[in-house]
């Protein structure tokens, strides 16, 4: 109150300074930029998935090829050259394997458990003499002083490398659960497909450039690297690589191993599973949960067999499974927890017809060539009679 009794006005609150029209004007054209590149970005990720989509659904750019390779005699495994494999035996599925490779117009990569096949190391080294770029990248210790190019072993053992493919001129894909070694070229039920198309190419590339980098003398642990990755596996074309990061709390969203148990659940009728063992309890209790009626071909083993029918053949080396003969997983990965947690592997989801009716074919001819199948356990922790033993 002021000394004649007056009150004192109150304070003038301050007033927000109008902003010029220019201002607003610049701030509405540049929300509207970005609106726009939004909309671009949209576009552009539409196109890709629609492309990558079509690259594993449609048959014109996949072929399967399966092992054994029944064209070829057991010499494979000696000092036979890929000259008397590739004019002796032009129709085994390891000459096609070395056509490709032939046929490379500029770079190659190769990612794989080892080398063991002396005419693989042949036709690399004629391939590098026309001026071919070629990395290697393997797990073991391999006979790679007979190479000519660079070789980088993958040393960390935490993290076993077990991916099975090559990348061709940047455009070519051939994976599966083929591991390019010897004993798995003649013997074990294996199979690879081979991809024509870029954008998956591109996909396994990345996947490559990044171990490449891993495995020099001068990288750091694999794992804090590969935390880095928000996904291993890429949801719109189906492409899935391991080891698995998304079990972490931090990371809100699906992990490859859960989005895979999920296709599971798309078996209405029938779910057929090629695998060396399956005793995982994440994937046996999604197994469980199913209507479908679930077939497997497994090797013999003494643990309790799984709750379903089962066939055993002891040359199994096969990772897939099989919806309703419209849909087919396969790749490297071998589809146990652990491995997801901690191997470098890979598979992809095909529902290319050609592709599909394939690998029904290889699981059928597996079915019968075992003969009886063990008809599925009233419960699990009890083999029943007959139940074969580990060899």
């Amino acid at each position: 109150m002021g000394c004649c009794g007056t009150k004192e006005p109150p304070p003038r609150r301050p007033v927000a300074p109008v902003e010029p029209e220019s201002q607003v004007k610049r701030e509405k054209e540049q929300e509207k930029k970005e609106k726009r590149k939004r909309k671009e970005e949209e576009v552009t990720a539409a196109a890709e998935k629609a492309e990558m989509l079509q690259s594993v659904e449609l048959g014109e750019n996949l072929d399967v090829v399966v092992f054994p390779d029944k064209e070829l005699p057991p010499r494979i495994t000696g000092e036979g050259s890929a000259a008397d494999i590739l004019a002796g035996n032009s129709e085994s599925a390891l000459s096609r394997i070395f056509e490709l490779i032939c046929d490379c117009d500029w770079k190659l990569e190769l990612c794989i458990p080892s080398l063991d096949i002396p005419a693989l190391i042949d036709v690399l080294n004629a391939v590098l003499e026309t001026g071919i770029q070629v990395r290697i990248l393997v797990d073991t210790t391999s006979p790679i002083e007979d190479l000519q190019t660079d070789v980088r072993v993958w040393k960390k053992t935490a993290n076993p490398l077990e991916h099975c493919f090559a990348i061709l001129d940047d455009s070519t894909v051939v994976m599966g659960s083929y591991d390019w070694k010897a004993q798995s070229t003649v013997s074990n039920r294996s199979a690879c497909v081979i991809i024509k198309a870029r954008k998956v190419a591109e996909r396994y590339l990345r996947e490559f450039n990044r171990l490449w980098e891993e495995a020099g003398p001068q990288a750091e642990s694999y794992v804090n690297n590969a935390r880095s990755a928000v996904h291993r596996f890429d949801r719109v074309s189906n492409i899935y690589f391991f080891p698995d990061w998304g079990t972490s709390k931090s990371v809100k969203h699906d992990t490859g191993t859960s989005l895979l148990t999920k296709t599971f659940r798309r078996a209405q009728k029938t779910l057929k599973i090629a695998l060396p063992t399956l005793q995982d309890d994440e994937f046996l209790s999604a197994l469980k949960a199913l209507d479908a009626a679930v077939t497997m071909v497994t090797r013999p083993t003494s643990l309790p067999p799984p709750p379903f029918t089962v066939h055993y053949l002891t040359d199994v080396s096969h990772c897939f499974v099989i919806l309703d003969d419209k849909e087919v997983i396969t790749g490297s990965f071998d589809w146990t927890t652990a491995s997801a947690h901690t191997k470098l592997q890979n598979c992809i989801s095909f529902t290319a017809q050609n592709v599909v009716d394939t690998y029904v074919k290889e699981f059928d001819e597996m079915c019968a060539t075992a003969g009886g199948a063990q008809p599925a356990a009233e419960g699990v922790g009890e083999s029943p009679e007959g139940a074969p033993e580990a060899p």
